[in-house]
């Protein structure tokens, strides 16, 4: 995600570029943006808008899990028996060592 200011910037890069002859899609593509980025971007009102994907509420998954079981999962694997193997590496016990 681009930040405002990040996004204001980018946009003023790629206004001055084709403001000094560089066409639309060169002038987005030097930066990296894609040649619809600015386009949703800009608001004819509010000139360029901020990104309000990190202010939706997202709904919690059905699966997540209860504190209860948190805690339990964390215990578990605070005991010594598994403090050796790293918590990446999951490894049924079957007599085998850990992660090769």
């Amino acid at each position: 995600m681009t930040s405002a200011p990040d996004r204001r910037k980018l946009a003023e890069l790629a206004d001055e570029a084709m403001a000094a002859g560089a066409r639309r899609a060169a002038a987005r593509a030097g930066p990296g943006l894609h040649p619809h980025a600015l386009a949703r971007w800009r608001d004819p009102e509010v000139g360029i808008r901020e990104d309000k994907r990190p202010l939706v509420p997202r709904p919690v998954p059905a699966n997540k899990l209860g504190s209860e079981e948190r805690a339990r999962i964390i215990a578990t694997c605070a005991l010594p028996e598994f403090a050796s193997p790293s918590p990446l590496c999951p490894v049924p016990r079957t007599g085998q060592s850990g992660c090769a």
